[in-house]
């Protein structure tokens, strides 16, 4: 039996990570912490940091791991993800100086 695709949107928000799926809207991560960065990544999954220099990935199920702290004394404010053959995805992160 196939099931019906469900489209699923991630918010970078004030608030943290959110992920709406199926009329659902969920609370992912960085509670209470605004998310600075947010990157699609292979498989589903979502990359996203927070003002407070988390980073978090977000797999397709919901679960949430911490990473690291960024490693500059400042949030990234941007992330780029792209397909890296055969290794996944190549992140290109930034922040407000460069």
């Amino acid at each position: 039996m196939t099931g019906t695709p469900t489209t699923t949107i991630y918010l970078a928000t004030r608030a943290g990570l959110f992920r709406f799926q199926a009329g659902t809207l969920a609370l992912l991560g960085g509670e209470n912490e605004p998310v600075t960065a947010l990157a699609s990544l292979p498989g589903g999954r979502v990359l996203a940091a927070t003002r407070g220099g988390k980073v978090l990935r977000a797999e397709p199920d919901g679960a949430v791991a911490r990473l690291a702290h960024a490693p500059v004394d400042e949030p990234f404010v941007s992330f780029l993800g792209l397909p890296h053959a055969g290794r996944g995805a190549l992140l290109l992160a930034a922040t407000s100086r460069g």
